[in-house]
């Protein structure tokens, strides 16, 4: 019960840190970011159109909170302060879909990516670049409060990325027929 209580009492001042302005600001963040190497490391980069795979930029710190707030409300006599309360019941669900459409952008992207070596890149210049502009939105402008995400911008890009995967299918096919 004692520590419980502790890790109960460590959320709540956790949370006393962040007003509810300072939850909002995290969801105005941009839906995806580019990283550096395999994803591991979090060093963002500028626009490098020859490498870098996407990521998405959903703020860890409220997907904990999230998990947070579903697991205090399991136990009884542990009142859930109204700030997350708030956002978790409100938005979760909404913002759990969205999460998950983003990623499927972010898989897609980034297969493309993983088919192609540095080499192949350099040859694939145009298509990537062309793509990069797809989704930009996503790693400029859109953020998670944005309106229409799911709507226009996940199927926009996921197009995107099938043409762009169709194009290095078609020219892995005709090298290894060549050889």
């Amino acid at each position: 019960d004692e520590y419980i209580d502790r890790r109960y009492n460590d959320w709540l001042l956790s949370l006393k840190e962040l007003d509810h302005g300072e939850l909002n600001s995290k969801l105005e963040s941009t839906l995806m970011q580019k990283v550096t190497g395999s994803g591991s490391d979090n060093a963002v980069i500028q626009i490098d159109r020859r490498s870098g795979k996407l990521e998405n930029n959903f703020d860890k710190q409220l997907l904990s909170m999230f998990n947070e707030v579903r697991y205090w409300d399991t136990f009884e006599g542990m009142p859930i302060p109204y700030v997350a309360h708030d956002i978790a019941n409100n938005q979760k669900e909404r913002l759990r879909t969205m999460r998950g459409h983003v990623m499927v952008v972010v898989q897609l992207y980034n297969e493309v990516m993983d088919a192609l070596s540095p080499r192949e890149k350099r040859l694939f210049f145009d298509h990537i670049r062309q793509l990069d502009r797809r989704i930009a939105p996503g790693i400029h402008k859109l953020n998670w409060m944005s309106k229409n995400v799911k709507e226009w911008f996940v199927p926009t890009c996921r197009n995107a990325c099938a043409e762009a995967m169709k194009v290095v299918t078609e020219y892995k096919q005709g090298m290894a027929l060549i050889q």
